[in-house]
């Protein structure tokens, strides 16, 4: 094996102005959406390096998992000039496209896609069907494997604003998960944005459970239909609704200080108390009432991944990890594979604790959103083997101080599911030495991991290209450092 098939990357927010892929020169300066910036140049550049030619392989496919476009804090149309860009890079004419195939998993920054999609589909399975009596409920997820294209999806904003480099291929969605499966079966990937790993994106379950003493939903379908309007309303439509919108991302970035967060929510507290006054609360402390539970929704569901800057994967945050594989994700899996392996079909139903059958494959799940790569192979309940975990880091500056868990990287994958981390950069005092590394979550180190060997020694071959990317990484953090800190001390 050996050659790439599967290419993913995740967090790239385009369109956000502290994303490294944004052409921005200085700190106080605008983002030029006219040109591509120069760090996604040579990103892409350095992309081809690794990727000289197909081999055996009859197609290589992008797997763009998730806050691709960022729509919570800037425009669409923003996010989607940058996205052109960089389909425009990899595929272009006079050079031979990189990819055959993109499928867009989206995230909670770009989940408006998602809604996009859905909607449009059930629309076009209305005009293909004559209704019944009653309708049938719009659909929450993809299938979970996407071998059947009569019944994919397309990304539609995406596929049109790249039409010119696509060669009439659209751009495929999947969601929640995407599952992708070897030819012995023996193996399966998982690939997952990763905003259903953290409890925030919870918040309309955990807030039924509190209130109604109801249990938390456990398949990906309710996840998602329990939450769907929540990630849409704040993560993918709010800040782009137009100057109050705009105010969105001064918040967000008052929230990265203990100082400023607490004088943001007493600020809030107070004009929601002064806004509803009235005889009848006049008798309340509004301000303090108002003031406690939003501190209360804050520190218990605002604080995310990310802010754990300590170590690569925190103690909640694989709290949470287990509690999506070890439930709905292996639901999912066990529910469509099951259908893979017939003899497991007349197996007893499935009971709370049956363990994922030895006749299931080996599983790797790939994420990202927390913007902290790494890779480990972990051991979750109710999983025959250990889970090949791989998140992807992210590419946009959002903490105040340089952090050496937080980085972006590329995860690759071959023909037969052997999977590799390309760590790009991680942030530090000296960003300008070339950080590159080559990891996998594999116990054995390595030594049967064909793919690991292979990019390895493309990266040492082109090692100045990757250097001349770490120079242009280190400049680009540096300006949306300084840029971040001024959105925090602004005192507006």
């Amino acid at each position: 094996m050996g050659n790439v098939r599967y290419v993913c990357l995740s967090d790239l927010h385009f369109g956000e102005d502290h994303s490294l892929f944004s052409n921005l020169s200085a700190a106080g300066s605008k983002v030029d959406y006219s040109k591509p910036s120069p760090v996604m140049v040579q990103f892409v550049t350095c992309l081809r390096a690794i990727l000289p030619n197909k081999g055996g392989l009859e197609k290589r496919t992008l797997i763009l998992n998730g806050d691709i476009l960022e729509l919570a804090f800037c425009e669409m149309n923003y996010g989607a000039t940058i996205f052109r860009q960089f389909i425009e890079l990899m595929m272009r004419g006079g050079m031979e496209p990189l990819f055959d195939e993109i499928i867009f998993i989206p995230g909670n920054h770009d989940h408006h896609l998602w809604e996009i999609a859905r909607e449009t589909q059930y629309l076009e399975f209305l005009n293909r069907h004559t209704p019944k009596k009653t309708l049938p409920r719009p659909w929450h997820t993809t299938s979970l494997f996407l071998e059947d294209e009569k019944h994919r999806i397309k990304a539609h904003l995406l596929t049109e604003v790249s039409r010119d480099y696509l060669k009439n291929r659209p751009i495929w969605i999947a969601y929640p998960n995407l599952a992708l499966l070897n030819k012995d079966k023996s193996k399966c990937v998982v690939v997952h944005h990763g905003h259903f790993t953290e409890n925030i994106y919870w918040l309309m379950s955990k807030i039924k459970e509190e209130l109604f003493g109801l249990p938390l939903p456990e398949d990906v379908w309710n996840i998602e239909e329990e939450n769907y309007a929540w990630i849409d309303f704040f993560w993918s439509a709010l800040g782009r609704s137009g100057e109050a919108g705009r105010g969105l991302e001064t918040i967000y970035a008052k929230l990265l200080k203990p100082e400023t967060l607490e004088a943001t929510t007493e600020k809030a507290a107070d004009l929601i108390a002064r806004f509803y006054d009235s005889k009848i609360v006049k008798a309340l402390d509004y301000f303090n009432i108002v003031n406690c539970i939003l501190n209360h929704l804050v520190k218990k569901h605002w604080q995310t991944e990310r802010s754990s800057v300590d170590e690569e994967l925190s103690k909640e945050a694989e709290l949470y990890l287990r509690r999506y594989l070890e439930i709905p994700l292996r639901r999912h899996l066990k529910n469509r594979l099951d259908r893979e392996y017939p003899e497991t079909k007349n197996l007893p139903e499935e009971k709370p604790h049956t363990p994922y059958s030895e006749k299931h494959p080996e599983t790797t799940f790939v994420y990202g959103h927390t913007h902290k790569p790494f890779c480990d192979s972990i051991k979750f309940g109710h999983y025959e083997k250990p889970v090949h975990v791989y998140n992807t880091g992210g590419w946009v500056v959002d903490t105040l101080n340089p952090e050496p868990c937080h980085g972006g990287a590329i995860v690759l994958i071959d023909d037969n599911l052997e999977t590799v981390l390309l760590k790009v950069y991680n942030e530090s005092t000296n960003q300008e030495k070339c950080l590159v590394e080559i990891d996998c979550a594999t116990d054995e180190v390595h030594h049967q991991n064909q793919l690991f060997y292979q990019i390895k020694t493309l990266v040492e071959k082109t090692r100045s290209s990757w250097e001349d990317l770490s120079t242009k990484i280190a400049g680009a953090v540096t300006i949306r450092r300084e840029r971040l800190m001024v959105n925090v001390e602004d005192p507006s």
